[in-house]
């Protein structure tokens, strides 16, 4: 049972995590979630799925639009450093 436990959580989270390019915390958190959710079944067809859908629309709708909005024009220009004493 162990092995079959261990199996279950950990080795198909990691092969599906690489096979859909997703962490595999992400995939045990989604099949966690839909298991709690809408029990073996959805568990088994849509868990990865959803969380890969959901990965997908974040990146497309929040990350790409922030790296097409740019850099601020005004940005904070950094100290500078001060010059040493030398040695002590």
């Amino acid at each position: 049972m162990a092995i079959q436990a261990l199996e279950g959580t950990l080795i198909v989270a990691l092969v599906m995590s690489r096979a859909v390019s997703l962490h595999p915390v992400a995939v045990i958190f989604a099949r966690l979630v839909m298991g709690t959710l809408f029990g073996l079944v959805r568990l088994l067809l849509l868990a990865v799925p959803l969380a890969v859908a959901l990965h997908v629309l974040l990146r497309e709708l929040w990350v790409e639009r922030m790296d097409g909005v740019g850099t601020d024009p005004d940005p904070v220009r950094p100290r500078r450093e001060l010059p040493s004493r030398g040695p002590s």
